[in-house]
């Protein structure tokens, strides 16, 4: 019985498939500067972004009280498998970045909260079928600089 409950676990915890809940999901980067560039603010990100990217930046940076939010306003269709076409209700999403950073000693630490992603759709008129998801990560981070060129963090 123990094996057979390790096994579930393991299946549980090992295995987790996609999820698809269409309609909004900010693909094109978290933070400003992110955005503008497609994304890709892996060795570039400042701000609050900087937790969500690449933590190790924060040691370069100067100190930092940043807050955000994206305001989404967007509707889908839906095709079902009848042919038949349905829209959604128009769905209005806040996607907030807030964080701050500060100096412990040597390290430079802070904490985020950042909204990589915010789904959802609304089709209750036509359908009665409502869904929303969305993730909200609360990241602490801390940083240290080794030399002029590189840093290590963890967050």
């Amino acid at each position: 019985m123990k094996k057979m409950l390790l096994l579930c676990l393991a299946v549980v915890m090992f295995y987790v498939p996609d999820a698809w809940a269409g309609a909004v999901n900010p693909i094109s980067g978290v933070g400003a500067r992110a955005k503008a560039m497609g994304g890709t603010g892996t060795a570039v990100a400042s701000g609050a972004s900087m937790f969500y990217y690449n933590p190790a930046l924060l040691a370069g940076s100067d100190n930092v009280v940043e807050a955000g939010m994206d305001y989404i306003n967007a509707s889908i269709s839906y095709t079902d498998p009848t042919g038949a076409t349905h829209n959604s209700d128009t769905g209005e999403y806040f996607v907030p970045l807030v964080g701050a950073t500060g100096n412990i000693g040597d390290f430079k630490a802070g904490v985020a909260l950042v909204t990589p992603n915010m789904f959802g759709s609304d089709f209750k008129q036509e359908l009665d079928m409502c869904s929303k998801l969305g993730l909200a990560n609360v990241t602490p981070a801390v940083a240290y600089k080794l030399t002029d060129n590189w840093s290590i963090g963890a967050s």
